[in-house]
């Protein structure tokens, strides 16, 4: 091996892996399992994108699971790990920026803004860190929130544009040339968790090309982190706090046109004399409707647009952010104003939609009115979206007509079997209400997805079962279950109040922020553990589901 081995950060591809009850690891990949001894099990672990092969070396011979000298140790564990490289599971040159395959900082990738020069305000949604990002097949929804910001600033005379950098390749050269392609006078990047790190890699490379650049930073993360990220990231000038229209609106005025003072703009946090000011909260925007429709980079037919007819969520769950960025405040955009977005879209060959609001089933008065103008105005078209079980138990006919006028899919969050945990949870809901709107959702054509959670601060191994039991009763209805294991995301009150819930958070490297790689210990299972079960049961339901979707197509 040569020095320059050394200094590679390996990555695994896919966080779909588990330990066996020998503590040894499996891998499951492309419909393979992949069982490792434990020598291999250690450098797996090890293979995150933070350590280099130097310190994996280190770590190993420090471990005492093998005895061998540093030369024999190196030359094994490159072996190994170019052998994973081989099978594709593994990315040995792994860098953030660039999670999709190995590093590659000889090119200048092409990216593009939908902004003509001169650009005041660059709007940048930050890189997916993990590798798994680019291995789905769905084209990604563009982000909502930096595309309304955009709009805003541009039905008020500012020239502003959008990049949406979610799934894209970066390295320092093509950072710089976008930069000093557009040359903004303000560079916003919103992020959340998982993409955190990302955006701060951005805001250094724009600073060390152009100081004179304000970095602007927003999204859930900051929102709820920004004391301890101003202290900790120089290259941030300004973090702004929720929702960001207006906000951002009368930074850019005071930064480009000299006016106001910096002091009186509510919902910002600051660096002065070494110490963060922040300002008062901002009220939440009342009256959606008078924001201009979101900016997108591009449409395309064979894609799915996202559309939000709201924002908020009145929901308690603990293990949800959505509560605290409203404030738990529930707002709607009329049922005329959705309908002319999305009669603008179809024009444009759009013909599936994503309605991502929180929840789209809150208020169906509304939702009754959007569907009458579905009708009255005959628009054709296919659509999805998120509701709770109380929401459809209480007014069961609505499903009817949801899936009369292009409702294809729903997707509920059930997220444990167990009614004593649903409870813990604040998630107010019962056993019972979960299959009954199952049953009238399927009744009515409408396909349905499920989605779990293991690792509450209340789980044990009994209310595990209970949720595997529970998916598996769904699945038999004809659900398709998504299980994932809880994160302490920023913002939630798990997060807020780890002592309250006794759980201890054993992560602080923001990028392993995902619902497939536990970071929390609890009460009744380590770490470890979580991720032993998770897989474990993951591999279960995805067998069981299996086997029903083949029983299900032999019947017909």
């Amino acid at each position: 091996m040569n020095e320059s081995e050394l200094l590679l950060t390996p990555k695994r591809k896919t966080e779909v892996w588990g330990y066996l009850d020998d503590n040894c690891i499996e891998i499951s990949w492309r419909k393979t399992t992949f069982q490792l001894d434990p020598f291999e099990s250690f450098i797996w672990e090890c293979c995150n994108g933070y350590i280099a092969v130097g310190g994996i070396i280190q770590r190993l011979l420090k471990s005492g699971t093998i005895n061998s000298t540093f030369e024999d140790a190196e030359a094994r564990i490159i072996k190994l790990l170019k052998s994973w490289k081989k099978e594709g599971f593994l990315i040995l040159d792994f860098n953030f920026i660039h999670s999709a395959s190995e590093y590659d900082d000889s090119c200048i990738y092409k990216i593009e803004a939908n902004v003509s020069h001169p650009v005041d305000i660059l709007l940048i949604s930050a890189p997916s860190p993990s590798p798994m990002s680019h291995m789905v097949q769905a084209k990604s929804i563009e982000p909502l929130g930096i595309g309304y910001l955009s709009s805003f600033l541009k039905s008020h005379g500012f020239n502003a544009g959008i990049m949406n950098l979610w799934d894209k390749r970066l390295n320092a050269s093509t950072i710089k040339d976008f930069i000093m392609r557009y040359n903004p006078q303000i560079v916003g990047i919103s992020s959340m968790t998982e993409n955190f790190e990302n955006g701060i890699r951005i805001a250094k490379i724009t600073k060390e090309l152009r100081e004179d650049i304000i970095i602007i930073f927003g999204g859930s993360h900051v929102t709820f982190d920004d004391e301890n990220t101003l202290l900790n990231h120089k290259s941030i000038d300004i973090i702004v706090r929720g929702e960001g229209e207006y906000t951002l609106l009368e930074l850019a005025n005071y930064y480009l046109c000299n006016e106001g003072n910096i002091s009186s703009i509510s919902g910002i946090s600051y660096r002065k004399n070494k110490s963060v000011v922040r300002t008062k909260d901002r009220m939440l925007i009342s009256d959606l409707d008078a924001l201009p429709f979101p900016d997108r980079m591009k449409l395309e037919s064979n894609s799915t647009v996202g559309v939000q007819t709201s924002r908020g969520c009145p929901s308690q769950c603990i293990f949800c952010a959505a509560r605290g960025i409203s404030g738990g405040k529930y707002r709607k955009r009329s049922a005329e104003n959705v309908i002319s977005e999305v009669e603008y879209l179809l024009k444009h060959g759009i013909n599936r939609i994503f309605f991502q609001d929180d929840t789209l089933t809150i208020d169906i008065a509304r939702l009754n009115r959007i569907l009458d103008l579905i009708e009255e105005k005959e628009l054709f078209f296919n659509w999805t979206a998120e509701s709770r079980v109380d929401a459809i138990e209480k007014d069961p006919h609505i499903i009817r007509r949801m899936a009369n006028n292009g409702c294809v899919a729903l997707q509920l969050g059930i997220e444990s079997g167990s009614q004593a945990v649903l409870n813990a949870l604040k998630k107010n809901i019962t056993i019972e209400q979960i299959s009954n709107a199952i049953s009238i959702i399927l009744k009515e054509g409408i396909e349905c997805k499920c989605s779990f959670l293991i690792g509450h601060p209340f789980e044990t191994h009994e209310t595990m079962l209970e949720t595997l039991e529970l998916a598996k009763r769904l699945i038999d209805l004809g659900v398709m279950p998504v299980l994932s294991a809880v994160c302490p995301f920023p913002g939630t009150s798990i997060f807020q109040n780890s002592e309250f819930y006794n759980i201890t958070i054993n992560d602080n490297n923001y990028s392993n922020y995902n619902v497939l790689s536990p970071v929390i210990e609890i009460k009744a299972l380590a770490t470890k553990d979580i991720k032993k079960f998770h897989y474990k049961y993951l591999m279960e339901l995805e067998r069981y589901y299996g086997q029903h979707v083949e029983h299900s197509t032999k019947v017909h």
